[in-house]
């Protein structure tokens, strides 16, 4: 993960190298964004808050197998997955 030193920007990433059979539901937890901010995924209108990434964190997708909620396709082992936040009440 990397925030930019204005904490306006951040990027996360999640890899998996080999699928796994009948996974558990995983959480990717942020570090050092605006508690107070508003951070939007970019190329979407989802908004996140800074605190809720920070402590709640992300879904991983289950499995990271199938039909994701934005039409991605994940099928086996070498997936990953980027996001990118940008602050949006500055």
């Amino acid at each position: 993960m990397v925030v930019s030193k204005n904490r306006e920007e951040a990027l996360a990433a999640f890899y998996k190298v080999l699928a796994e059979p009948n996974p558990s539901y995983r959480r990717l937890k942020l570090k050092g964004l605006k508690e107070d901010g508003i951070y939007r995924l970019k190329n979407s209108k989802k908004l996140y808050g800074g605190d809720e990434l920070m402590y709640a964190g992300l879904n991983l997708p289950h499995g990271f197998n199938g039909v994701q909620e934005d039409g991605t396709i994940f099928k086996g082992d070498f997936q990953s997955i980027l996001w990118h936040f940008e602050l949006v009440n500055r």
